[in-house]
């Protein structure tokens, strides 16, 4: 199983201050990409910057991001373990222009993680692709949104 192709997403966002100062503006607006072959979001400060193939202002690792979530309709959050990064769109289609592929990358992200998991834990075995009854198939465990949240649960094969 491959791992999941991160989305191809570049343009302006507005990124808030990690620490914002009393009357000095709290966001700065960046050129935002996603560095599929680094798996990374990167930003710069000026779409100019990234063409120039100057290094990047920062970049959070795709890997390190467990969460995507609308705050307003044009700002959203992208956590890690480190930091909850906020970030703002001009309108509210271009935030979900970026939120929806983000939280999809995620998804299958986690999917493709537990299962990596499972078969380095020795749950996820070859006979169990063989056919054979149903009840037989399991394959280890997985994640699935529940609710908004995401759960563990049994995997199987399909009969």
């Amino acid at each position: 199983m491959a791992e999941p192709e991160p989305p191809d997403l570049e343009g302006w966002l507005h990124k808030m201050k990690h620490k914002p100062m009393p009357l000095m503006g709290g966001w700065n607006r960046r050129w935002f990409r996603i560095n599929q072959s680094k798996r990374q979001l990167e930003y710069f400060q000026t779409e100019a910057d990234f063409q120039q193939h100057k290094e990047p202002s920062g970049f959070i690792e795709l890997y390190d991001i467990s969460s995507a979530k609308d705050f307003d309709g044009v700002s959203f959050t992208v956590e890690t373990r480190e930091r909850t990064f906020f970030l703002r769109a001009d309108s509210p289609v271009e935030a979900l222009a970026w939120l929806t592929p983000l939280q999809e990358y995620i998804r299958l992200r986690k999917i493709w993680q537990s299962n990596v998991m499972a078969m380095s834990t020795g749950s996820f075995r070859s006979k169990d692709l063989s056919p054979g009854p149903a009840e037989e198939k399991g394959y280890g465990g997985g994640f699935e949104e529940v609710e908004g949240k995401y759960a563990e649960v049994e995997r199987r094969m399909p009969a």
